[in-house]
């Protein structure tokens, strides 16, 4: 080894230069059961046990910290695509949206159609959808994309599938019943 070269294989990690260049103060909480102050070197947090909230003030030394001119922009709720421009008549675009009941009435449906599965394959995926969809149906995003693809289901099936495939990957929450839907919508007879 070099004269250059240090080994930092058995050394203490304050040895280490930039090893954790994380201010300590970010990783304090009081366990007392009133509030304090403590004062570090470069800055000033307030512990407050209570919420075990961490609140820090840095002192800027550097002078290139700003803080915040103006609040983040708040989060809204995506548009329908059948709500894109109330003044156009958008036919195209609109679909009938189901109840909770007919949805249900079309999944037990769509359930008793013959299938090219195997029947043992086949009341797996079935028990799967029973089992999972009913708390999904309390989503109104849930509600008014099935209504989409029951809609288009009898049309073409082809563009049922690549929608439910395309919200499959997109929606977390459905997850534990869509994979098996959408194995029996392609098994369908």
């Amino acid at each position: 080894m070099s004269k250059n070269s240090k080994s930092f294989q058995n050394c203490a990690e304050s040895e280490v230069p930039g090893y954790n260049d994380c201010p300590t103060f970010l990783f304090q909480v009081s366990n007392k059961k009133s509030s304090s102050s403590v004062n570090l070197s470069s800055s000033t947090t307030t512990l407050s046990s209570a919420d075990n909230i961490i609140t820090t003030k840095v002192r800027d030394i550097s002078g290139n910290t700003k803080s915040a001119v103006s609040p983040p922009p708040l989060i809204t709720k995506r548009k329908l695509s059948s709500q894109l421009d109330p003044n156009k008549n958008n036919d195209s675009n609109k679909i009938n949206v189901l109840t909770k009941d007919e949805l249900e009435s079309r999944i037990t449906e769509l359930l008793a159609k013959e299938s090219k599965l195997s029947e043992k394959e086949f009341i797996f995926y079935k028990n799967k959808v029973n089992n999972n969809i009913k708390k999904s149906l309390d989503n109104v995003s849930t509600v008014n994309t099935l209504s989409q693809i029951f809609g288009s289901i009898e049309n073409d099936s082809t563009a049922a599938k690549r929608l439910l495939t395309q919200w499959m990957v997109s929606d977390t929450s459905i997850g534990t019943w869509c994979p098996a839907f959408i194995k029996i919508v392609d098994n369908i007879v």
